[in-house]
Parts: structure tokens; C-alpha cells; sequence
């Protein structure tokens, strides 16, 4: 996202329980903005935006920018 508006960015990678790594390097970095997927596989509220995005966006006071991809919505579909 950030290439394609102008923007400068950076991609982390790090190991651990996705949703406390994402909070904790945000905090740690002092970062901007994040950019994360939005669907899951947890229960009801999490159906609709996933375990580690609820977590992320409850905890993180920066914007959190979701995107949903049509390929996962659609690959649960019976054809």
C-alpha cells in the first residue's frame, strides 16, 4: 500500500502469537499505521474479522487499515 501511494514502509517479520508480536512491535517501533487481513477462523465475532484482527484493533491505538480477501470468502463456497 504504502509503494503504491507514495508513502514510505517498511515489512517486519518476527515469531511468536501473531496478535501480542503485531501489538508489542508496533509499541516498540513507534509505528505509523498498520495494514493486516481481516477474516478469520474463530467464532462468531471472529468470523467477521478474525481472532488476531479483533485483538490487534482493541489494542492498538494507531489506524489499523483491514482488507478482506474474495478468494478466502469464496474458497468455503460449495461449487
Amino acid at each position: 500500500v504504502g509503494k503504491i501511494i507514495g508513502e514510505d514502509y517498511e515489512l517486519l517479520t518476527t515469531t511468536g502469537f501473531p496478535e501480542e508480536k503485531i501489538v508489542q512491535t508496533v509499541e516498540d517501533i513507534g509505528i505509523d499505521m498498520v495494514f493486516m487481513g481481516a477474516f478469520g477462523k474463530g467464532g462468531f465475532r471472529e468470523f467477521f474479522l478474525g481472532s488476531v484482527t479483533s485483538f490487534v484493533t482493541h489494542h492498538l491505538t494507531v489506524p489499523v487499515l483491514l482488507a478482506k480477501s474474495r478468494d478466502r470468502l469464496s474458497a468455503g463456497r460449495n461449487t
